[in-house]
């Protein structure tokens, strides 16, 4: 039995409002869809927006770390740690990996030289 068989033991009333339903019905869901993919658009945007303020916080907390070290190097781990309201853990912290950035940066600097 087709499709055809089917509709027609329905009422007139019945196939008018089968007729003029399943238009609608395709149009509110084409505009679901498209809201879905603007809103899911707009997520993937802000995902990315986020992303780079991610990577540019993390920039500057080395920034901010790295002049912390050159401040204990300079001025002491403790006048340091005063000077900027940290504690003196955290001014060490900063001290010793401006050491080991400038041991990498000499290594570096080394094994150039020597590749020459």
């Amino acid at each position: 039995m087709g499709r055809s068989a089917g509709l027609a033991g329905l009422s007139p009333v019945v196939r008018q409002i089968r007729d003029t339903s399943a238009p609608s019905a395709r149009q509110r869901l084409r505009e679901v869809h498209d809201r879905q993919a603007a809103a899911l658009a707009a997520v993937a945007a802000l995902e990315a927006r986020a992303v780079k303020a991610h990577r540019a916080l993390a920039e500057l907390e080395a920034e901010q770390t790295g002049a912390l070290g050159e401040l204990a190097a300079v001025a002491g781990v403790e006048l340091a740690a005063e000077l900027t309201g940290v504690t003196t853990g955290k001014a060490r912290e900063a001290l010793t990996a401006r050491r080991r950035q400038s041991t990498g940066d000499t290594a570096a600097a080394d094994r150039a030289g020597g590749a020459r």
